[in-house]
């Protein structure tokens, strides 16, 4: 689920004419150019260097932990990230993530964040799979992450790991050129689930209300809006102001 345009749009209206460093959680490409010094930040050096468009093309990298960023304290104006809450485990990962990020912003800097949230009231991933079957998801990937917010909701879990999710399509929808022939998808989308098989790293899908819970003692909410797209009902994009 790539950001869309109109996910840029939201996010450049929650950023405001806010100028100065801006950090980004992640190296998500499409939002190179929302700032002027835009900082990427992640962990992984292979997304840095194969992904981030690269301090040759005016974009700075960092590789380093979220939990422990290395930059002084009020340093930064901004910080953005594309479901960058969801790859950490909740709710600890995710204090431990909010105040590190209160402590780099000036008071009063915004957060600006695309989340995956699951609604309140999920199917169950039986039924999202016959929904599948009769063609009323358009995309691959927008099925997938209902089917793993079903599986954090059937489990009573927030966080789930990607071999489970990998598990569950498996174990309803076993073949993919069968998958791909009845729902009109292309089978190479399909394919990049497999990926998950032994993947054992969690992806966390809090309630919108849990994730606002996460962030209540550091942050207030300037607003939370949505896309249009499909799942955009499950991508909010929250504007977020750092408290003193």
């Amino acid at each position: 689920m790539r950001p869309q345009e109109e996910d840029l749009d939201l996010l450049r209206r929650a950023l405001g004419q806010i100028s100065g460093v801006h950090l980004l959680l992640g190296a998500t490409p499409e939002y190179a150019s929302l700032a002027v010094c835009m900082v990427a930040v992640d962990y992984n050096e292979t997304m840095l260097r194969d992904v981030w468009p690269g301090s040759a093309s005016g974009y700075i990298a960092v590789r380093a932990n979220w939990l422990r960023l290395p930059f002084a304290k009020q340093s930064v104006a901004a910080v953005l990230g594309d479901g960058s809450v969801n790859a950490r485990a909740y709710p600890n990962e995710y204090t431990l993530l909010f105040d590190q990020l209160q402590r780099v912003l000036v008071p009063g800097g915004r957060l600006a964040m695309r989340a995956f949230a699951r609604p309140a009231r999920v199917q169950s991933c039986q039924t999202l799979c016959e929904r599948a079957l009769r063609r009323e998801f358009a995309g691959f990937h927008a099925f997938k992450w209902r089917l793993a917010m079903a599986l954090v909701a059937e489990t009573g879990e927030v966080n789930v790991r990607a071999t489970d999710i990998y598990a569950c399509r498996r174990r309803l929808l076993p073949d993919d050129e069968q998958l791909a022939a009845a729902t009109g998808w292309n089978i190479a989308e399909i394919d990049t689930i497999n990926a998950y098989r032994d993947v054992t790293v969690p992806f966390s899908f809090p309630t919108l209300d849990e994730l606002r819970e996460s962030f209540a003692a550091t942050f207030d909410e300037i607003n939370v809006t949505h896309g249009s797209y499909e799942l955009a009902d499950c991508c909010p994009i929250l504007a977020l102001r750092a408290r003193e």
